[in-house]
Order: structure tokens, then C-alpha cells, then sequence
């Protein structure tokens, strides 16, 4: 997914020097009318960041989840197929729901995706 994520960004920069010239929208819009542009090398500094939290947080997630497993003596397919599933499937829905629904369509959203996680 990493290798994806690097690949995605070269072919936007690859599209970007060819003319293709995409509009931002919403709260990046709004940052950039305001004139509050973070530098190049923040931004890079950023990037590499973001590449290198993502590596370290899913290595801590595997390993925690290794420590739970063999503690608890539960099997490692099962708990994948379903508590992590869920999980990850939450934080998404989360992500994409709390900025722009609130209250209970946020809670039934949320209800049915960590319901559908433990059935997968």
C-alpha cells in the first residue's frame, strides 16, 4: 500500500509537468486563497514524516496485536479477519463521516461498518 501511495504521488508530479492541472478544493482551497502556504522543505519534511509514521505505527499495531494473541491464546486468523478489519474500517468510515454528518447518521454509519468487520 506504501509503494501505491509513492507510486500515486510520482504520477500526479509526472501529470503536473505535462500541464494537467488539478484545482484544489475545500479546506485546501480556503489555505491557499489565505495565503498560508507551508514551505518546500516543510512540506517535505512533512511527507517523509507521514511515510515514516505510517511504517512505524503499522509495525507497532502488528506487534501489539502479536503480544494480545499469544496472551489471550487466541488465533491470529480469526482475530485479522475480524477485530482488525473493523478497526481499520472504522477509523476510515470516522474519517470520512465525522466532518460531514454528525449526531445519529454518524452512529448508524459507524454501527454498520464495525458490524460488517466482524462478520467478513
Amino acid at each position: 500500500m506504501l509503494v501505491a501511495f509513492v507510486l500515486a504521488i510520482f504520477y500526479l508530479l509526472r501529470l503536473g509537468r505535462r500541464g494537467l492541472d488539478i484545482k484544489p478544493s475545500g479546506e485546501v482551497a480556503h489555505r491557499l486563497q489565505k495565503g498560508n502556504i507551508p514551505g518546500k522543505w516543510l512540506s517535505i519534511g512533512l511527507f517523509v514524516f507521514s511515510l515514516v509514521a505510517i511504517a512505524v505505527g503499522s509495525e507497532m499495531l502488528v506487534k501489539g496485536a502479536q503480544t494480545l494473541l499469544a496472551r489471550f491464546h487466541i488465533a491470529d486468523l480469526p482475530f485479522g479477519m475480524t477485530f482488525i478489519t473493523a478497526a481499520v474500517i472504522s477509523a476510515l468510515m470516522l474519517t470520512k463521516c465525522v466532518p460531514r454528518w454528525a449526531g445519529g447518521v454518524l452512529m448508524l454509519f459507524y454501527g454498520l461498518f464495525v458490524a460488517g468487520g466482524w462478520f467478513l
